[in-house]
């Protein structure tokens, strides 16, 4: 029984296995950019290619912070990795979350591509890709909430 048992526990245990629930970005498409809701840029990610068909979005100006993979999931699906839950990238010195509310978006925010994403929360790309169609950049963004509060 124990050994029917390691290989999922060993599963439990990796980061995989410790991800937030996942799902398909459903909250969305936006009606207008990000900025006119008090959302504030909080990385710009270009696309690194890591292996065949696969690759990471890595801020810019964060190279060790990756927001989204593709192909990692599964073959053609962009994954956005959690803000705020478990080994999320969204915290500040201090372990707060940035933001209690993200938006995602696929390269120049103007085009509408972007969907409303929770702290604890993942999601992929309700439309799939190849390598040659993969956004080249994506963007993320959170609400403006907690620096309104003179922070």
């Amino acid at each position: 029984m124990l050994t029917s048992l390691l290989p999922f526990l060993l599963y439990c245990l990796t980061l995989e296995g410790a991800r937030a629930n996942h799902s398909t970005c459903s909250r969305g498409p936006l009606a207008r950019a990000p900025w006119y809701d008090d959302y504030r840029l909080w990385c710009e990610a270009g696309r690194v290619d890591t292996a065949a068909d696969q690759a990471e979005y890595r801020c810019n100006d964060q190279k060790d912070v990756v927001i989204a993979d593709f192909g990692k999931l599964r073959p053609g699906v962009l994954e956005w990795g959690t803000p705020c839950g478990r080994n999320g990238y969204g915290f500040d010195y201090k372990g707060v979350c940035w933001s209690r509310s993200w938006v995602l978006c696929l390269g120049d925010t103007c085009n509408l591509a972007c969907y409303y994403l929770d702290p604890e929360d993942d999601c992929e790309w309700p439309k799939h890709f190849n390598l040659s169609t993969a956004p080249k950049s994506v963007e993320l963004w959170y609400y403006r909430w907690r620096r309104s509060w003179g922070q």
